[in-house]
């Protein structure tokens, strides 16, 4: 498993972590990661005892501060609607709808 990390990191562009597995099924590992904020990617690689090679890659972002994405993306909509309701609120001018079954009126 390598982890490659862009050019503004200031430490060594490939991290990687080898484990030999003897045994098939779902494998779990723990890779060590950077501690500032960027993007990376992750590569995985196996070689199975026939010798044939397998790979996979795939991009994520370390946040330091995930907590203040999480909570402008939860308070963001929140407002957005709020903003629509305030702005497509009924006029003075217009009654209520009444549900009663007075139909005399």
């Amino acid at each position: 498993t390598t982890l490659l990390v862009p050019g503004n990191y200031q430490g060594p562009r490939k991290i990687t972590h080898n484990q030999i597995f003897n045994q098939p099924g779902k494998q779990r590992i723990k890779l060590p990661t950077v501690n500032v904020r960027t993007t990376g990617t992750v590569l995985v690689e196996m070689v199975n005892k026939n010798g044939l090679y397998f790979s996979d890659e795939f991009s994520l972002t370390f946040h330091m501060h995930y907590y203040k994405l999480l909570k402008w993306m939860l308070v963001l909509p929140m407002l957005g609607m709020f903003g629509v309701l305030v702005i497509l609120r009924p006029q003075e001018g217009t009654a209520l709808p009444s549900f009663s079954r007075n139909t005399d009126l």
